[in-house]
């Protein structure tokens, strides 16, 4: 996959070529995807974020954010008939982002794969503007807190008068593996009639008949609990085998 690096201020490593032009404008990085493109996106130290999908391009981008990171805004537009698959894989402790997706292109589809490993408090507000018709959104948030942590989730997708056809769906699961007490506030505001929407939510632990028949198979219960988290937070994220794996083995160290 190709690679946007930020090693500093105003320095960012970009192997993309003219597919993707990268400039910081006040502190704001903006990224300008003119092709389509599979891209990793690491070392963000900026706060405000613009990332830009030009007409009729698809992209798949995954970002991948370890340690105690700086609060973040993020801001995706989509124009028109652009595709975009956001990926988002986080272990971390103290840290809230705010992320903004406007879909303001007719045809224009947008999916937000969020999985989280918390060892802190954790807050993520996630809004979604079908601001033309015939958009589609799908939003996915996998979060699991350790120890005392907290995730809390607010999700708000908004489709006003008139932006018909359009498709919104929301799935959003935390998993406790200790005492703290997260929450998910999943909203839809709907000014239309003629569009499809739903939402769910859940906070729970695994189950516990998951982990006994992963035991009657010779499994064990740290292994099992580790088979688990990892379907838990990697299998709904869409991106390269290779990436898979090493985010394999930084699940696989989370709870040692």
């Amino acid at each position: 996959m190709n690679k946007i690096e930020v090693v500093s201020n105003n320095l960012i490593l970009n192997d993309a070529g003219d597919i993707i032009s990268t400039y910081v404008n006040n502190d704001i990085l903006t990224i300008d995807c003119k092709s389509d493109i599979k891209l990793i996106f690491i070392n963000n130290i900026y706060k405000d974020v613009v990332i830009n999908v030009l007409d009729n391009v698809a992209l798949n981008i995954l970002e991948i954010k370890k340690e105690d990171s700086l609060d973040s805004n993020y801001k995706y537009i989509l124009n028109e008939n652009s595709k975009v698959i956001i990926n988002k894989f986080y272990y971390s402790g103290e840290y809230s982002e705010n992320v903004n997706i406007d879909l303001n292109g007719y045809n224009s589809d947008a999916t937000f794969n969020l999985s989280v490993a918390s060892f802190g408090n954790q807050k993520y507000n996630i809004n979604i503007y079908h601001n033309n018709k015939k958009t589609i959104s799908n939003v996915f948030n996998h979060g699991i807190t350790f120890g005392d942590s907290v995730i809390d989730f607010i999700i708000n997708g908004t489709v006003k008068k008139g932006m018909n056809d359009s498709i919104l769906n929301q799935d959003n699961k935390i998993m406790i593996m200790g005492n703290g007490k997260s929450s998910i506030e999943p909203n839809l505001f709907i000014e239309d009639d003629v569009i499809e929407a739903r939402h769910g939510a859940s906070i729970g632990k695994f189950s516990e008949e998951e982990l006994f028949y992963l035991e009657t198979r010779g499994i064990s219960r740290e292994i099992g609990y580790e088979l688990l988290i990892k379907g838990f937070l990697l299998n709904h994220l869409i991106i390269e085998d290779d990436v898979l794996e090493e985010l394999e083995g930084i699940v696989c160290s989370l709870r040692r």
